[in-house]
């Protein structure tokens, strides 16, 4: 394949772009409608068409279809995730599946858990397509049972649509804070308090010395 017989594609926007193991959603198939809205990986191109290979499985097969840039929506690897917070301990699963089928096909969703299988109060949600995903984003909130839960984009997502460009320095400042909080935490103890040789050397007392205990008060 010819990778260079036509000019380098512009920025693509949001930073998300078509190559070569990335997944794309289909899209404006006119010849092949039955495969528009699919999922589908990038496995070679652009040849010297300006055609991309894309493997999809469409009825528990797999499909390898020949496709311009128009037809592709560059996607991030992690799929259209957002993330849900503030939710009851309560709330599994098949609550979240069922409140965001509303806004469209649902990939995957998972409640995050700590080690005891206790709900931390958070989910992600994996839905099918960008639309949907942005639609219950664009609302003020989302109703889950009755419990009005807060949306945004997963990290994942933020970062593959370079949504996050001060990443580096919001980390930077994270360490910092943590650096301090552990300076904070572990501050030198006065040497009139501490335990080490220095301390031992200026009381007239030594272990396993005998003494005689006196004014104690109940």
């Amino acid at each position: 394949a010819l990778q260079h017989s036509r000019p380098p594609p512009g920025p693509k926007k949001h930073g998300l772009h078509v190559g070569i193991n990335k997944k794309v959603d289909i899209q404006g198939l006119q010849g092949a409608p039955q495969f528009n809205g699919m999922e589908g990986r990038v496995t070679a191109g652009p040849n010297d068409k300006g055609r991309w290979l894309v493997q999809l499985i469409f009825q528990g097969e797999m499909k390898e279809l020949s496709l311009e840039d128009k037809n592709l929506i560059p996607k991030p690897s992690c799929g259209w995730e957002v993330v849900a917070a503030g939710l009851p301990m309560h709330m599994n699963e098949e609550d979240l599946y069922r409140a965001f089928s509303k806004y469209g096909v649902v990939q995957n969703v998972k409640v995050t858990r700590d080690m005891n299988g206790m709900s931390k109060g958070v989910a992600l949600i994996v839905m099918a397509h960008r639309d949907a995903a942005e639609h219950a984003l664009n609302l003020p909130e989302v109703d889950i049972n009755g419990i009005p839960a807060k949306l945004q984009w997963s990290t994942m997502v933020k970062e593959e649509m370079g949504l996050m460009k001060n990443r580096d320095q919001e980390k930077g400042i994270e360490d910092a804070g943590s650096r301090r909080m552990f300076q904070e935490t572990h501050r030198e103890v006065p040497k009139s308090r501490a335990l080490g040789p220095s301390a031992a050397l200026s009381t007239p007392f030594s272990a396993g010395q005998a003494v005689l205990v006196s004014g104690l008060k109940s």
